[in-house]
């Protein structure tokens, strides 16, 4: 049973669940912040109905559903659940049997009828009769999925697949204008597991789902089982927050956040739960603190901590959040930090389902969110075609920021062919 939650869905000021905290507070006295760091006022008649669609509540059952087997696995972690992908990244048995579990669900709900599926994971692993062991195992003995059979398994791993998209997302910027492949008009992402890392370091990890039309977030729901809320009064360690609206220039609904507890019974549907049960005020009009609050992933590089040093110098604030995943988009949209800001790769592309269910969180509680050049994101080709970072921050303050990091030419990648 999920309990209500109070009117501003906050989040647990505490070292928990694999958070690193240096400062973190909220002044709920209006009279203690300063405008210039505050979201725009609220619009509620102008914002959609508090609450969620049909469609939303398919893709909340499937992350959460997703989030119990990664429970299950990640407290029984062994080394031998453990992979290395060809891009050195790793990967468990955990990301498998998510994918498949979410890839079910939608499946079942009819979200995959028309429209494709952008995952992180393939079931090329599964060809190792020690893992496919292991990946059954995982889904059978969590509950996730009790019938589960390796065909099945590998079946809903790369079902609704977009090989053409995956391609084009490998090469980022880098792919030519015009190309033969023509990228979907609307696509599912899904990380099975962001922060697989931190996941395997007992931190937290987000179960990220999107939906994306014309290159934008239009629905985002995250799974985040080691972030908690406060004002609910079940003490759950985790937490379920999603938004959704008609379409890419459309407005926001309201956040809706769900206390989340992996390893209890949930829901049989998020269908079932009275609006009340979700928060269906945005802190759109919560004061913001007299400083800026920065954000920072963990386990991030010498140069990504060198600028982020440098611009918070400039703008001012603190570094008061390091958190793995994108579990740090959903504490900015609650309220926990102010800026995120990550400056562009040099290794690697920015894939969609990297960010863009936590950019769409941001974007529904009001934040400003684009490039490093101040552009919009465009995922229309399965990352970031700009491939120039990220920020996101309240409006205000936003060109400040983009100003400042024009002088830090560090902070961007080379062009196309001047490397």
């Amino acid at each position: 049973m999920i309990n209500p939650l109070a009117p501003r869905c906050l989040l647990r000021s505490a070292v928990a669940g694999g958070l690193l905290f240096a400062a973190y507070y909220t002044r709920m006295n209006a009279a203690d912040s300063r405008p210039n760091f505050d979201r725009p006022s609220a619009r509620p008649d102008a914002r959609p109905t508090a609450r969620p669609s049909a469609r939303l509540c398919a893709a909340l059952d499937a992350i959460a559903a997703g989030a119990q087997v990664c429970h299950w696995a990640q407290s029984r972690l062994l080394p031998a659940w453990q992979l290395t992908k060809s891009d050195a990244s790793p990967v468990t048995i955990a990301d498998l049997a998510c994918q498949a579990v979410v890839s079910r669900q939608l499946r079942a709900q009819g979200l995959l009828n028309e429209l494709g599926l952008h995952a992180e994971e393939s079931s090329d692993s599964l060809g190792n009769p020690a893992i496919a062991a292991l990946v059954l195992n995982a889904l059978t003995q969590s509950q996730a999925w009790p019938d589960a059979t390796l065909s099945k398994v590998a079946q809903a791993i790369d079902d609704a697949a977009l090989p053409d998209l995956r391609r084009l997302s490998e090469l980022g910027p880098l792919a030519p204008a015009t190309t033969s492949i023509s990228p979907p008009p609307a696509y599912w992402t899904l990380d099975p597991i962001d922060g697989t890392k931190g996941f395997i370091a007992g931190r937290g990890y987000a179960v990220c789902l999107a939906l994306i039309e014309n290159g934008r977030p239009t629905l985002c729901a995250l799974a985040c089982p080691k972030l908690p809320l406060l004002g609910d009064a079940t003490g759950a360690p985790g937490s379920i927050i999603a938004a959704e609206r008609a379409g890419p220039d459309a407005l926001w609904s309201p956040l809706f956040c769900y206390p989340f507890t992996a390893g209890s019974p949930i829901p049989t549907t998020y269908a079932d739960i009275a609006p009340s049960s979700a928060s269906t005020t945005p802190r759109l009009s919560t004061p913001r603190p007299p400083v800026p609050r920065w954000t920072s992933g963990l386990d991030r590089s010498a140069r990504d901590i060198r600028l982020l040093e440098a611009l918070v110098g400039q703008i001012g604030g603190d570094i008061a959040l390091a958190i793995d995943s994108q579990a740090k988009y959903a504490a900015i949209a609650i309220g926990m930090a102010d800026i995120y800001l990550r400056p562009a790769p040099r290794a690697w592309t920015m894939k969609a389902w990297d960010h863009a269910a936590g950019l769409g969180l941001c974007e529904a509680a009001g934040l400003t969110t684009s490039d490093l050049l101040g552009a919009p994101l465009d995922f229309s080709r399965g990352c970031s075609r700009s491939g120039q970072g990220i920020l996101v921050a309240p409006p205000t303050i936003h060109p400040r920021i983009i100003a400042a990091a024009r002088n830090l030419p560090d902070a961007f990648a080379p062009e196309p062919g001047t490397a």
